[in-house]
């Protein structure tokens, strides 16, 4: 339980740091990282003990991200859930910034399944952490009069819904990210998505 309560920590002190500047736009937090590569796990159902790498039974929605092979305490570099996130003070340098997009035309593979994904790189790894949201627009029509003639005016009105929490993982100095992951309270939508050149699905316990 250690290992849960060590990445819940991480998470827990940029909740608390972000709380009083709830109300504004607050861009996400970008970790450059100590390791030419991540390890990341997937678990948009959570997942039971798993005893053969030390992880005890935990059931939200989350995102785990280590170095690679490594699952101990100091090889955690980053946690997600649907409500909070923050990456590891102690192996990334952190600063504010947005999560990036994967590019476009880049041969990729999604999956809303548990997944853990191994992405390698030839310099060290950057992690950005921030909200998931999605605008909605509508069109809301209604007449008036002018000067004494009916008149039919349309507006749109957009609306900016939070669906979760967003995570992007890359290069260094990379225009583009390597994997992107979305994590929503609904079920389904929680999604993991992957340059296929960089990383590569592996056994949960490999």
């Amino acid at each position: 339980m250690r290992r849960i309560l060590v990445l819940l920590g991480i998470a827990a002190a940029v909740v608390l740091a972000g709380t009083a500047t709830a109300q504004t736009d607050r861009a996400g937090v970008r970790g450059l990282c100590n390791a030419k590569g991540v390890d990341i796990y997937f678990w948009p159902q959570g997942h039971p003990a798993i005893p053969a790498i030390g992880f005890p039974a935990y059931a939200p929605t989350h995102t785990e991200i280590y170095k690679p092979h490594d699952v101990s305490n100091t090889g955690a570099l980053a946690y997600m859930d649907t409500a909070q996130n923050g990456i590891s003070g102690n192996q990334c340098s952190q600063v504010a910034d947005t999560p990036l997009k994967i590019a476009a035309g880049t041969p990729t593979q999604t999956t809303t399944a548990t997944q853990k994904l191994r992405c390698t790189f030839t310099a060290n790894a950057e992690i950005r952490l921030g909200t998931w949201t999605q605008v909605k627009s509508r069109v809301v029509t209604r007449t008036i009069k002018v000067k004494g003639k009916k008149k039919k005016v349309r507006r749109v009105i957009r609306t900016t819904a939070q669906l979760g929490n967003l995570a992007s993982v890359g290069a260094t100095g990379a225009t583009g990210a390597a994997a992107e992951v979305g994590l929503s309270a609904v079920p389904g939508k929680s999604l993991l998505k992957w340059d296929t050149r960089d990383c590569v699905p592996v056994d949960v316990a490999g």
